[in-house]
């Protein structure tokens, strides 16, 4: 990579590092471009030069931290023995980005919902191919599962790494973006959290 090539990818790196603290701190409607490209220390029409809109930038935003998170999980999922193992090592991993990245979690939460597909940003693209080498990973380790007997053989394994993805994330973004009062119940968010996980694990487990 040429000099002219570093600055420029020096400057997007800026941009996205602006629009991170400022997404972090505001909801994707709060935030704005003049916020954002003031943050950066750069013209807004120097940021619409790296980015098509500010979806575009928030997707930005989201891969970066998708970089970072995801990783992390096909890590954790090395240290599991059985097919089931590796499953439960990745869900810990994912409840742990959550319990220590909680802003984080929104942003990717919130980036689900606002892919417009009548244009194609390139780093929605590229958060769609990293979470699915996780859920090719999730495969994997089912069928393998179902090998090595921790595993029930009557779940297809692409159906059974969806159900565990959306299930798994359905309930954390539900305490991420609107926590339910559970006090009158005198349940603690914490031990609801952990057992729900379980329930979910105990679903995949042969019968």
């Amino acid at each position: 990579m040429n000099r002219k090539d570093l600055e420029k990818e020096s400057r997007k790196n800026s941009i996205i590092e602006a629009a991170e603290m400022i997404f972090r701190e505001k909801s994707f409607e709060q935030s704005g471009m003049d916020e954002i490209a003031a943050g950066a220390q750069f013209t807004k029409r120097t940021v619409y030069s790296y980015f098509i809109n500010k979806e575009d930038l928030f997707f930005a935003v989201a891969l970066k931290i998708s970089e970072s998170y995801i990783p992390e999980i096909l890590i954790a999922m090395e240290k599991g023995k059985t097919g089931f193992e590796k499953i439960r090592e990745a869900g810990k991993a994912y409840y742990q980005f959550y319990i220590d990245n909680p802003a984080g979690f929104k942003i990717i939460s919130f980036a689900r919902t606002i892919h417009n597909f009548e244009w194609e940003s390139p780093h929605h693209r590229e958060m769609v191919r990293l979470s699915e080498k996780l859920f090719i990973s999730f495969g994997k380790a089912i069928s393998e599962g179902q090998k090595d007997g921790s595993i029930r053989k009557d779940l297809a394994p692409a159906k059974g790494a969806y159900f565990l993805a959306v299930s798994t994330a359905g309930i954390l973004e539900m305490f991420s973006s609107n926590k339910p009062d559970m006090s009158v119940f005198s349940i603690e968010e914490k031990g609801f959290l952990e057992l729900s996980l379980g329930l979910i694990l105990d679903s995949i487990r042969p019968r």
